[in-house]
């Protein structure tokens, strides 16, 4: 079965062995003789900087076709390739300053007529522009705390993580019923805490939500932020010991990662639920 390459190996490999290869400019070696090989090489620079833009640009939102986005690639770079990038290499420097210049300009018009011109919007259907721009509003309020039903009765503003990874934190005024809840996670718990409370009209003793960066509560990921989120997260449900705790959060991509025999990552998800549970 093929398995996946892993690029953040696979790209510094490549990009090592292409300069051992320049590097030993074996005169000799007949592969390194042919005009295909060294002509694709030429274009390659341009086809990596063109790819992106002529993807984004045709295949979503025009043509939808694969075909034509290869082919626009394809052309596109032997034309630059000849008609700008030969060109400027042979610039003197007083020829490379006012080109530099230039090029800053038109990308600084650039990034100012996407933001302020109608040319670049996607000619839209009006039911599917209203759903986004009613998706956006309803999305504003969710975040913006100043728009809850009810003010925090207590916060947080001690933390073992750089402050400005905490996006929210808040204990809400006792409700009517008799289980406390807690709602922790990473940005997700932020987005969906006030539809997901008001669903319980009140009928709990006490309800706190906690929004930490990089928090996936039941695992910590690879980097510092996400291993003292979940060390915040287990000392805030030892000191409030919740009845119910809601886990909203968003995982990354390790966690799809296929199940190994003593998996480590299973270990800590198991690890992490029995302390929990407790």
């Amino acid at each position: 079965m093929p398995r996946e390459l892993n690029v953040l190996v696979l790209r510094p490999l490549v990009t090592f062995f292409t300069a051992v290869i320049i590097a030993c400019e074996a005169p000799n070696v007949q592969l390194f003789q042919s005009e295909t090989l060294v002509y694709i090489g030429n274009i390659s620079y341009v086809l990596y900087l063109v790819h992106w833009p002529i993807v984004i640009i045709f295949l979503d939102n025009l043509f939808k076709s694969y075909i034509f986005c290869i082919l626009t690639i394809l052309i596109t770079s032997i034309l630059l390739h000849h008609l700008f990038e030969k060109q400027y290499l042979k610039f003197e420097m007083s020829g490379i300053i006012p080109l530099t210049i230039l090029l800053f300009g038109a990308n600084a018009y650039l990034q100012y007529s996407v933001r302020n011109y109608d040319f670049w919007k996607l000619d839209l259907p009006a039911e599917t522009r209203e759903i986004i721009d009613k998706n956006i509003a309803s999305s504003t309020l969710l975040w913006n705390a100043d728009t809850w039903k009810d003010p925090c009765t207590e916060i947080v503003t001690d933390t073992p993580f750089p402050r400005k990874n905490l996006g929210g934190y808040c204990r809400f005024r006792r409700g009517n019923g008799t289980l406390s809840i807690m709602l922790i996670g990473n940005s997700y718990s932020r987005n969906l805490v006030e539809p997901i409370r008001a669903h319980f009209h009140y009928n709990y003793s006490d309800f706190i939500y906690m929004s930490v960066y990089a928090n996936y509560v039941l695992y910590s990921g690879n980097s510092v932020d996400s291993q003292q989120a979940l060390q915040f997260s287990k000392q805030q449900v030892e000191l409030y010991k919740p009845d119910v705790l809601l886990v909203v959060t968003r995982y990354m991509e390790e966690i799809k990662n296929p199940v190994q025999n003593n998996d480590p990552l299973a270990s800590q998800i198991n690890e992490n639920v029995a302390f929990y549970e407790k």
